[in-house]
This record gives structure tokens, C-alpha cells and sequence, in this order.
């Protein structure tokens, strides 16, 4: 029976060791994000893995050690004395709220003064003025219905 793992790998090797994994036949997820990063000079756009240093692999028990020839693979994550499981049904709904295995996802910091249109949610359709970002809060102004939304890092 195939069960799905959570790999911990070497810091900045997940790529690498999916691309290898998926070589050797095994049936890997890998969800990414693309990123701009801001230098002094320039930005640049940079696709990371969404949870670093873990790659997410379905396999046999039987055939678990066989990931130990990868350089880069340093341990399944344990629980309770042993490799943990992942379940079918979370592996899924993962894959779904994320996209399917191997979508990018685009990850943007706001900036005070921009402007937003609202998608999704209970404000949906309304515009936005970005007023203050934080590591824990960003507080959105609402011009057409005169209220301040205040997001907490927590909620997202």
C-alpha cells in the first residue's frame, strides 16, 4: 500500500531532490511559490518551495529507504517514534487549496498607497487602499463603504 511521507531535506536541495525522486519513479509533491524579492538595485521574481526543506512523497513502506541514496534526503518526519503517515484525504485537500502538484504560487508584499480589488471574501468587489503593512498586520481602508479592514498575519 502507498502511503505519503513528509521528506526533511538539506536546506535549499527540496528541488533537487523532488527532480531525483521523480527520476527513480516515485510520485512526488513539491508545492512552489514564486516570490519577488526587492535589493537595493533591482528586483527579481524567485520560484521556493512553499514549505522549506520538505518534499512530500508517496511510497511503499517496504521501499523506504530506498530515498537515502539521494544526496540531499536527511530524514522522514517522525511522530511518535515513527515516520508519519500523511493521510490520502489531507494530501488532497493540500493539493487542492494549493493547486495541482508543481503550481507556482505568486506571493506579493503589499505596499502602503497601493491599490487592491477585492476577489474573494465577504468584501468581495470592493476597492482598497493599502494603508499600513507589518510582519503580524495590514490595514486595508475601504473608501466605498468608509471602514478600515485590519488583517492579522494569523487570519491569512
Amino acid at each position: 500500500m502507498l502511503n505519503w511521507y513528509a521528506l526533511y531535506t538539506k536546506p535549499r536541495k527540496e528541488q533537487k531532490v523532488a527532480q531525483q525522486l521523480e527520476q527513480l519513479g516515485f510520485t512526488v509533491y513539491l508545492p512552489l511559490k514564486t516570490e519577488v524579492r526587492q535589493w537595493s538595485d533591482r528586483k527579481k521574481t524567485i520560484v521556493t518551495p512553499l514549505f522549506t526543506s520538505y518534499v512530500f512523497i508517496q511510497i511503499e513502506e517496504a521501499k523506504r529507504t530506498e530515498v537515502f541514496i539521494i544526496d540531499g534526503v536527511l530524514n522522514y518526519v517522525f511522530w511518535l517514534g515513527k515516520p508519519a503517515v500523511i493521510r490520502n484525504g489531507e494530501m488532497q485537500m493540500m493539493q487542492n487549496q494549493i493547486g495541482k502538484p508543481n503550481t507556482a504560487l505568486v506571493v506579493t508584499t503589499l505596499q502602503p498607497g497601493e491599490q487592491l480589488y477585492l476577489k474573494e471574501g465577504i468584501f468581495k468587489g470592493q476597492e482598497a487602499t493599502v494603508e499600513y503593512v507589518s510582519n503580524q498586520k495590514t490595514h486595508l481602508y475601504l473608501l466605498s463603504l468608509g471602514i478600515k479592514l485590519i488583517i492579522s498575519s494569523r487570519e491569512v
